[in-house]
């Protein structure tokens, strides 16, 4: 698994840049939502006179740890994804149930980092309207990167989920893709619910 907790700025960009499938999209929207938090976690603890502060600096560090993790799931899952497309690509091989399984996972990651992104936006939104003045533009920086974020992990949520085979776990589906749309909604207004809490 791809630990990006411990990997310094150019080595994460080295490691997106490789020729090779993972990492990809949604580590990067992983990274991007974690460096939004770290941007919250500055303001939270800046901000003396702001009474919530500590408890937003908290929240923001609870889900850069738990981004960081996703990042790399993301990767393993889109790894086991491309497998059982090759195992089910050999000639009289099955394995339609392997490749169901596969890519609900690897949609349900960045679904998981879409709800993320999404708290951390919440989170941000709240620290630009009542952080310490100067560090307001930081805030806003940062609900603006965890909204991209949330964005651009929705979005593979929806192509991830265009490798099922026809006709299997529909429902699923239907229910993955509605809630990445939940997330991206709660993204974009900065609201923290319930149906989007990151786990």
């Amino acid at each position: 698994m791809l630990t990006m907790a411990r990997l310094e700025m150019d080595h994460l960009c080295d490691a997106f840049a490789a020729p090779v499938p993972t990492p990809a999209g949604g580590s990067a929207a992983a990274a991007v939502a974690a460096i939004a938090a770290s941007l919250v976690m500055m303001v939270g603890r800046g901000s003396p006179d702001w009474g919530e502060g500590n408890e937003a600096e908290s929240a923001a560090a609870v889900l850069r740890e738990r981004l960081l993790v996703l990042g790399g799931e993301d990767v393993d899952a889109v790894e086991a994804m491309l497998a059982a497309f090759r195992l089910r690509a050999q000639p009289g091989a099955g394995g339609g149930a392997d490749v169901v399984g596969a890519v609900l996972r690897a949609a349900e990651v960045p679904l998981e980092i879409a709800r993320c992104a999404a708290g951390v936006a919440a989170l941000a939104r709240d620290a630009a309207e009542n952080g310490k003045r100067p560090m307001r533009a930081d805030a806003e920086a940062a609900a603006t990167l965890a909204a991209s974020a949330a964005q651009v992990a929705a979005s593979i949520v929806d192509v991830n989920l265009r490798g099922l085979p026809a006709g299997w776990a529909d429902e699923e589906s239907a229910a993955f893709r509605e809630a990445a749309r939940i997330a991206l909604v709660s993204a974009d207004r900065g609201s923290s619910d319930s149906e989007v809490a990151c786990t």
